[in-house]
């Protein structure tokens, strides 16, 4: 029996962070969760997720520091509200450093669990 696919989401926000977990989980991910980006990627030094969500803008360290540290190792999904300047250039800029999707936040959980499959099958 093949091992579920395991996904690593980094989030600031708590509430979201589980929620997504928790509906990865409903549909046989191996999910887990970490508001931390610098304490996830140290994490992520010792047991490579098959797939990263991370958000783009959070205080300890931004999801493009992520996404520039784990290129090449795991899928990423960046994520997104934009804040101050617009999620298009954030997600924009996250996809040419090498995310293979993006997710404009807020998202359903329907179009997240899309969008993972897609990613995971590609």
């Amino acid at each position: 029996m093949d091992s579920p696919c395991r996904v690593l989401v980094i989030d600031d926000d708590e509430a979201l962070g589980m929620t997504m977990c928790a509906a990865l989980e409903t549909v046989g991910y191996a999910a887990a969760f970490n508001p931390n980006a610098p304490e996830a990627l140290k994490e992520i030094e010792t047991a490579t997720p098959d797939l990263v969500i991370t958000d783009i803008l959070m205080p300890e360290a931004d999801g493009i520091e992520v996404i520039r540290r784990l290129r090449g190792k795991t899928k990423i999904i960046a994520m997104s509200a934009g804040e101050r300047i617009g999620a298009d250039v954030y997600l924009g800029m996250a996809q040419s450093l090498g995310a293979a999707a993006t997710l404009r936040k807020p998202f359903t959980l329907d179009e997240l669990l899309v969008l993972v499959e897609k990613v995971v099958r590609a």
